[in-house]
């Protein structure tokens, strides 16, 4: 989460927001960001992965995963997203589409930024190995096991986990996709 900024406009609007991050240093900056707004006391972070939450199951109205899905084990990251929302909970999710890697690997041949090219290609690989096998591969050939995703198996992957694509943002972009949504009251009661 960083220093939860995504979870800012829900803080300003009366909700608790719990940022999550994988970093020993977590929250250190978010909680003087929100100090220095007077909302100290509305938020709280912990350190863990989006891929294992140290979260109640069906604790939590909303779930902003923005930009690190790329890096997490992609099945059981959206399996827990789906299991601490409530019914009638939200996802916003923004991942990395394949379009922004080849931008990544044509704009660093074109600017001389090759470990950029290398990393995006590296990406690509990854991704198109998940794609074909359903096996996330993680090793020296893959960029640590980050991989893009596509709307396509975004929205098939929420919709196993009971989360109905309800829209996308008005910032999504079709390297960046920015898509919402909703947890379906049948899927709660498993």
């Amino acid at each position: 989460c960083g220093a939860g900024q995504e979870m800012l406009p829900f803080v300003r609007n009366g909700a608790f927001g719990i940022g999550l991050d994988y970093v020993p240093e977590t929250g250190q900056v978010g909680f003087q960001k929100y100090s220095d707004q007077g909302l100290r006391d509305r938020v709280g972070f912990l350190r863990g992965s989006g891929d294992l939450l140290p979260i109640s199951d069906r604790s939590l109205d909303a779930v902003i995963c923005r930009g690190v899905l790329m890096f997490l084990n992609n099945e059981r990251a959206l399996a827990e997203f789906a299991r601490v929302i409530r019914e009638d909970g939200l996802l916003f999710i923004m991942f990395q589409a394949p379009a922004y890697y080849w931008w990544k690997l044509r704009n660093g041949i074109l600017t001389g930024k090759i470990l950029s090219s290398i990393h995006a290609a590296r990406v690509l690989y990854a991704g198109s190995v998940f794609r074909l096998t359903g096996h996330q591969p993680r090793g020296r050939l893959t960029a640590g096991g980050e991989i893009f995703e596509t709307r396509k198996y975004i929205t098939a992957a929420c919709k196993e986990n009971g989360l109905e694509k309800i829209g996308e943002m008005p910032d999504t972009n079709k390297k960046t996709p920015f898509m919402i949504f909703r947890k379906s009251a049948s899927s709660s009661e498993q």
